[in-house]
């Protein structure tokens, strides 16, 4: 890395040649479709860590964009899904990543900025639109969900496809079926 140097004008510091942090501004909440519903997440993949992902579904009678969708943690470390060009027809249902280095499918990848912890405080996901109350969220440590465990999702029941009832963990059980990587999940 080149170090930073007292060269520019007058002994100024040079603009921008790779010394100190980047102010990376917050993302402003903008107008985007409502009506996900957080479906399935595997907060502690037996792959590693870049194997994190959640699902959702569109549970509205609309089609919606993922455009514009805050997915935030308890922790609020916000990621705005931008751009991504997914658009879900009723009752299809859309994977995001952790990491786009992987071999599972997915829909969209966070790159690294959403983690799901596997206990803890920081074990609530919530999806916001354009700043208003958020359309669903889910605290997947929460009493009566199904215990967190390596290489295994979490999975909503469709009985249970509804932001009120995926809140409670007795509409969530743990997945079954075998994934190509050797997980447990449907994604």
């Amino acid at each position: 890395f080149p170090a930073c140097l007292n060269s520019g004008v007058d002994g100024d510091r040079p603009e921008r040649q790779g010394c100190g942090p980047i102010d990376t501004p917050e993302p402003e909440p903008v107008e985007c479709d409502g009506g996900l519903l957080i479906t399935e997440l595997m907060p502690k993949p037996g792959s590693g860590a870049d194997y994190e992902w959640f699902e959702v579904m569109n549970a509205s009678a609309d089609t919606v964009s993922l455009d514009g969708v805050l997915i935030t943690r308890s922790d609020n470390d916000d990621h705005r899904v931008v751009d991504s060009g997914v658009e879900l027809a009723p009752g299809e249902y859309a994977v995001i990543a952790r990491s786009s280095a992987t071999d599972i499918a997915f829909d969209y990848s966070t790159e690294g900025d959403i983690q799901l912890p596997d206990s803890g405080d920081n074990t609530l996901l919530c999806l916001t639109c354009d700043g208003e109350p958020s359309m669903d969220c889910v605290e997947y440590a929460n009493d009566g969900f199904p215990s967190v465990s390596t290489g295994v999702s979490l999975q909503l029941d469709l009985d249970g496809s509804d932001p009120d009832d995926n809140d409670l963990g007795d509409w969530w059980c743990q997945a079954d079926a075998e994934m190509s990587n050797g997980d447990y999940g449907t994604p």
